[in-house]
């Protein structure tokens, strides 16, 4: 057996290990989730911050972010006050990959290409 057979079969059944220890964990992560999601109800009606028990210390952070309400409004600021830097710099592949099939031509973009390898099994 040459090596790149070698290294398939292997991977494939150590995909497969992996798979079968996921369906034994994945009942132990979903009482995690919501474990955490109660805790932080808890803390947050207590006004609580921070608590240690004897295995854990936990801490509850506030953040704030941005979300775009109106994305038209958002542009014509953008445009307006010149703050270019709000804009992150990316774009919706798909929605790109589909004009482009349909013949159209996107300025500023470029392809980048990569492999990748998937895996099924036999």
């Amino acid at each position: 057996m040459d090596e790149l057979t070698k290294l398939i079969n292997e991977t494939q059944r150590l995909m497969l290990r992996i798979e079968k220890l996921q369906q034994k964990v994945k009942p132990l992560a979903d009482q995690v989730t919501w474990n955490k999601q109660r805790i932080k109800q808890l803390m947050g009606k207590s006004k609580i911050r921070a608590h240690r028990t004897e295995i854990a210390h936990v801490y509850l952070t506030h953040k704030e972010r941005p979300v775009i309400e109106d994305y038209g409004k958002f542009i014509a600021y953008v445009k307006r006050q010149n703050a270019w830097d709000m804009l992150a710099r990316s774009c919706n592949a798909s929605a790109v990959k589909e004009r482009l099939e349909a013949g159209k031509k996107v300025s500023g973009i470029s392809i980048m290409e990569s492999d990748t390898i998937n895996f099924r099994k036999a």
